[in-house]
């Protein structure tokens, strides 16, 4: 399998005795097989006996490594969750400050007409102006909440991203040399049949 791999699987044979120079044989990237041939017959490079020949094979090559690329994934999901919910806190502290706001002008609009009123509507305006205080206290109650809500995850927002760059600077492809080997392949070389003895 190809994999992630990056360039030429070179593969040779290994701890085979008596062999002096292994042959190799290269697959090419995307290529998933290749051929390689070992010759047992007796040559200059090898010259083999009869017996039981027991070696591997050995794959060399370069990989593209991601060192925990789940990580990355993680880090960047969770500062995606984040950035929405400061984007919706943010949306909710400007409706609170604005509703504090509207809370201001009606308390301050009462408490002039309270000031101005005759002595019959003094205490009808009155009652208005405790109405609109309440009103007041609980929206600036809200906008202050609301306010140290978004700055919290304004702050998370912050760390997220710090986080989703150091996951992506750890997670990035690096070229890793790899050595694979194979199960063991055994040949059996018998010796060759001796000519029948003429009579």
């Amino acid at each position: 399998d190809p994999g992630n791999r990056k360039g030429n699987l070179t593969i040779q044979p290994v701890s085979l005795p008596g062999m002096k120079k292994p042959p190799s044989a290269t697959v090419a990237e995307k290529k998933g097989d290749g051929k390689l041939t070992i010759d047992f017959t007796s040559n200059g490079n090898f010259k083999p006996v009869p017996g039981t020949y027991q070696f591997f094979l050995r794959g060399t090559g370069v990989s593209k490594y991601e060192n925990n690329p789940d990580a990355l994934k993680r880090a960047t999901e969770n500062q995606k969750r984040i950035e929405k919910i400061t984007t919706d806190l943010t949306v909710a502290s400007k409706k609170a400050a604005a509703n504090k706001a509207q809370a201001q002008k009606t308390f301050d609009l009462t408490s002039k007409n309270a000031a101005t009123a005759s002595e019959a509507s003094k205490a009808e305006q009155l009652k208005k102006v405790a109405a609109a205080k309440t009103a007041l206290d609980t929206a600036t109650k809200a906008a202050a909440a609301a306010t140290a809500k978004t700055t919290s995850a304004t702050k998370a927002k912050t760390a997220a991203a710090a986080t989703t760059k150091a996951a992506t600077a750890k997670a990035k492809a690096k070229d890793l040399k790899f050595a694979v080997y194979s199960p063991p392949i055994t040949v059996e070389i018998k010796e060759a049949p001796k000519p029948p003895v003429k009579k």
